[in-house]
Order: C-alpha cells, then structure tokens, then sequence
C-alpha cells in the first residue's frame, strides 16, 4: 500500500481534503482504521471520558423526548463514531435506570433499538467487550447507508460527540483578490509542504461562488485569507436531514467549531495530548487530524431540508439540562464540570447543533 508521499510523488500534489481521508481512513495504516486514540495515556480524551456526568444529561434529555412519544412508537437510538463506547454505555445505563422509574418506561425500552455507527474496527471491539455487560441487543453499522436501510420504520434519534471534526476539509486561499485551492506537496527534500496550487480562472470562480454563500461581505472582500469548506459534512448532513425528515426523531451534533468563519486554517494534528505540525510529523499516520466545524454551515444545511434547528454552546445545553445542579459533590467532581463548562475550557468552544 503506497503511502502519502509516494501517492503525491507518483499522482502529484493532492487536496487539503485527499490528504486528510488518506491519513484517517488508509485502510491498512490509517489512524481511523488502526488506532485506538482515546485515553489520558493516548493522543485525546473527550467530554464523556471527563465525567459520566455529561452522558448522564444527555440520556434524561433524550428519555424525556422518548416518554413524550406515543405508546407502540418505534424508535432507534444511534450514535456515530462512538468511540470507547463510554458515552454510549453511560447513557444506556441511565436509560435503565430512568426506564424504572417513569410510567411505562418498560415499554419505552421495548419499542427502543440501539445502534451504533462505528468505522473503526479496534474501537468497535472495545465497544463491544464494553456493552455486553448490559445485556441489551445492540446492532453495529460500518456507515450510515446501512444503518439507514436496517430502520427505515423507526423514528431515528441521532448522537455524536467529536464526529464532525474528522470530516475532510477543502481550504481555499485569497491574495490580489484571486481564489486558489491549498494542496499538500513535497519540496525538494520530499517533506510534505502546503502550497496554494496555480492561478486558474474557472477555478477562482467556483470558490468565490462557495465563498459568497458562506461568507459575509467584509469577509469576502479580504485578502490574505484562507476559507475552509468541507463538502464532507455537508453531504452527511443532507443525508441525515433527509433521513429524520422521512422518519421522524431527531439529532444532537455536539463538537468544536465556530459560528463565524476565523478566516484562517483550523487544520490540526493532536499526538499524545500535544498540537503537531502535520506536515512536520515522522509519521503523519500516527496523528489524529482535525479541523473546527462550521457550525453555521451545519445548521443552514438542516434548514434547507425544512428542519427546525437549535444552535447554541455545550455551556448553554448542559446549564440548561441542570449540571451546576451536580456541583457540590466532589472536587474531582467539580473541577469536571467546571471544565465542561467554562467558558475558557469547553464551554463556549464546543456547540450543540439540535435538529428536529
């Protein structure tokens, strides 16, 4: 299997967007298809590795939903790129748990299927060694056009946290007013550089429509900047808005990103709880690479297949579901929340997209 380099030194310069599926989903040496990633000895730790705490919030806001639907509703569960299964797992626990105290909560988790949307075969192992002591049927997807097609009955309520960010980006650069696509090179020492690609007029407009639709005026009218647009994201969405759309449910998207476009590149490459540079890396293969999600670009997307959407921070979201409510615990308890919610930490940085 060829690597990046010889790929680029074979076939020439690729896209910000090639380069980043390459070394995420390689199938033989990709860091989505051969790593487990995540762990404070690992390159990354997410909300739900934090505290149970945010699980647990997140499974009474869905339950909530579920016992508001009408007795016999069948619905589905789902979460994508679940990870250790840690989220997963806690919320199912609190499901149980919530299941024994609410008025026909039983029949609630009898109409309820469970599902998980997992490309990573070693983390779809650990999930499963994770899940079995729960004792509950749950069904594993390689992608979503599976999963889709085995609940096409079923109301469809939909999670993901950090799932986003490992969509590909396309980035785009602009000086003396002319748009030009940034590709991965080598340089003469083979040692993979960014550089934007030639002057090529029919090219320029195509971006600069892109940019228009994303961008403000002033934003637009700048140079010296760089606009990211991931068609990866989009295309999902539109899936997934169709697919609620059809069916019924709903969907919480939570991650890093931004409302308004930074007009710089969030392309980043985490090892071992530290930014890299990407192109400086050893073994690139051995990164997780990411980029902040436009969140703007998101929400506009489930409106235009004539969704209700609700954009706000994960400060916002888990105040409103009563974390600080939790306080008082513990310290360790404390310094949890505070950091899933400050605003200087997680708080204001990580969004929570719902669409309905």
């Amino acid at each position: 299997m060829q690597d990046i380099k010889s790929i680029i030194k074979n076939l020439g310069p690729v896209s910000i967007s090639a380069f980043m599926q390459e070394i995420m989903f390689n199938p033989s040496k990709g860091y989505y298809k051969t790593k487990n990633p995540i762990g404070s000895q690992k390159d990354f730790i997410t909300a739900p590795e934090i505290s149970s705490i945010f699980s647990q919030l997140i499974a009474g806001y869905f339950f909530s939903i579920f016992s508001q639907q009408k007795l016999g509703q069948e619905m589905v569960f789902v979460e994508m790129g679940a990870g250790l299964g840690t989220m997963f797992c806690d919320i199912l626990k609190t499901f149980l748990a919530l299941s024994n105290k609410t008025e026909n909560g039983s029949q609630i988790l009898k109409n309820l299927n469970l599902a998980i949307i997992e490309k990573n075969p070693v983390l779809t192992k650990i999930q499963q060694e994770k899940l079995t002591s729960l004792n509950l049927e749950i069904f594993w997807f390689n992608n979503f056009e599976d999963f889709e097609n085995s609940n096409k009955d079923r109301q469809i309520y939909f999670t993901c946290n950090e799932l986003f960010d490992c969509f590909s980006i396309n980035q785009f650069s602009k000086s003396n007013d002319q748009w030009r696509e940034i590709l991965v090179d080598l340089d003469k020492n083979e040692n993979l550089i960014p550089r934007a690609e030639d002057f090529n007029p029919q090219k320029h407009h195509l971006i600069k429509k892109i940019a228009k639709e994303n961008l403000d005026d002033n934003q637009i009218s700048q140079n010296n900047i760089i606009f990211e647009h991931s068609f990866e994201s989009l295309n999902f969405m539109n899936q997934l808005s169709a697919s609620i759309k059809k069916t019924g449910g709903m969907a919480l998207v939570i991650d890093y990103g931004y409302l308004e476009s930074p007009l710089k590149s969030t392309l980043q490459a985490i090892k071992s709880h530290k930014k890299v540079n990407i192109f400086e890396a050893q073994d690139p293969y051995e990164c997780d690479l990411t980029s902040l999600v436009n969140f703007t670009a998101l929400k506009n997307c489930a409106q235009k297949n004539n969704l209700q959407t609700s954009l706000i921070t994960q400060r916002e979201f888990l105040t409103s579901l009563g974390i600080e409510e939790k306080k008082g615990q513990s310290s360790d308890l404390d310094l949890a929340i505070n950091r899933l919610i400050s605003p200087d930490q997680m708080g204001d940085l990580f969004k929570c997209l719902l669409i309905w």
